[in-house]
């Protein structure tokens, strides 16, 4: 493991796909762990407004079109509007949503734009699922020159086998891992 700090100063909140396809019990897209990690994210929310540094939101959203091959895959992708709504223990007013349509936040979005009006060199990347869009954002984070950190305990996954074969991998090649008290020094 890298043993890199991250800096607040110079760093973004990401929040991805914390909505209610994935946090609303009553979904058959459901993780159970949002519950818990809502709980961490926000913490990190408060932090963040604190020290004044930006909180982006993703909701991911398709349409039969722009869904490619996720469509395929999966052949039920996010079309409603309450499933794409952001998970209601998350205040969102005053910080950016940014809507996507496949796993990676940078791909078709503003993303990169606005972390560099920002002049980000950290990211701190939270949510769902793990192994799918927080993995996929991460990897392309780290191309893209950002140093990425993801704390352990403000991600979820469908599968424990899912979720800790990734942060395994992305502990050898692309972000720091620990938990977010620790990424912050805040024991």
């Amino acid at each position: 493991m890298r043993k890199f700090k991250l800096n607040i100063k110079k760093s973004a909140l990401i929040v991805i796909d914390m909505q209610n396809f994935f946090c609303d019990p009553k979904s058959h897209a459901y993780i159970s762990g949002t519950k818990k990690i809502s709980k961490n994210i926000n913490k990190l929310i408060e932090i963040y407004k604190k020290n004044n540094r930006p909180i982006i939101f993703t909701s991911h959203k398709n349409t039969k079109q722009n869904a490619q091959i996720l469509g395929l895959w999966w052949k039920d992708v996010i079309t409603s509007k309450y499933n794409a709504e952001i998970c209601k223990e998350f205040d969102t007013k005053n910080h950016k949503i940014i809507s996507k349509t496949q796993y990676d936040c940078f791909y078709k979005t503003k993303l990169d734009e606005i972390l560099k009006k920002h002049k980000i060199k950290h990211l701190l990347i939270t949510g769902v699922a793990t192994h799918l869009c927080v993995e996929t954002t991460t990897r392309s984070a780290f191309v893209r020159g950002y140093l990425p950190f993801v704390p352990i305990n403000c991600t979820a996954d469908f599968s424990p086998k899912f979720y800790k074969s990734t942060l395994l991998n992305l502990a050898d090649g692309f972000a720091v891992i620990d938990t977010w008290e620790k990424l912050l020094n805040e024991k």
